[in-house]
């Protein structure tokens, strides 16, 4: 068996029996059966629009339209404010640096421990977080910390560690 990848350029039949020549490039690996298409471009409708070559930047900002996220960042890193809830309890903003598709429904956070909340007075670990409301600008949600906040204060929150993550959810397709 071969091992080695092949490229092929093909051309295909549209919709409208027109032979169009497309640029793909396809890639076989008979060993493992797997193989790689890249230059490929889905049409809706029967006309093909000339091929569409988007750079890292703007693909990565029309991806985070899907899935806001926050975190991994170094320790140290501030990501927004908010105010005293109670006296464990931040409630917190986050600005989204791209407008999500819909506003998101839900937060799934992972090692909430990661992230913290402080005032002048106090500060304090997250220990639970939970979600209130959002819009396409940002999302409000909750912290609960080790803190002993004055109410109505306001208060940071930030990362204290690398490996926490806030993902605001329903965002997806």
């Amino acid at each position: 068996l071969s091992t080695t990848w092949t490229k092929y350029t093909f051309t295909f039949n549209a919709l409208n029996s027109n032979v169009v020549n497309g640029l793909a490039l396809f890639f076989y690996n008979v060993s493992t059966q797997t193989f790689l298409l890249s230059q490929v471009q889905l049409e809706a409708g029967t006309v093909a629009t000339p091929f569409e070559r988007r750079d890292y930047g703007r693909e990565l900002i029309m991806c985070q339209r899907y899935l806001p996220v926050v975190g991994g960042a170094n320790s140290g890193s501030y990501y927004g404010m908010g105010y005293a809830q109670s006296s464990s309890q931040a409630n917190l903003f986050y600005p989204f640096k791209v407008a999500p598709r819909v506003p998101p429904t839900g937060i799934s956070v992972v090692n909430v421990g990661s992230f913290g909340a402080t005032s002048q007075a106090s500060g304090g670990n997250g220990t639970s977080a939970g979600f209130t409301n959002a819009s396409l600008e940002g999302c409000n949600f909750f912290l609960n910390t080790g803190a002993s906040f004055s109410t109505g204060v306001p208060v940071y929150w930030y990362s204290n560690g690398s490996n926490g993550q806030i993902q605001f959810t329903g965002c997806e397709l």
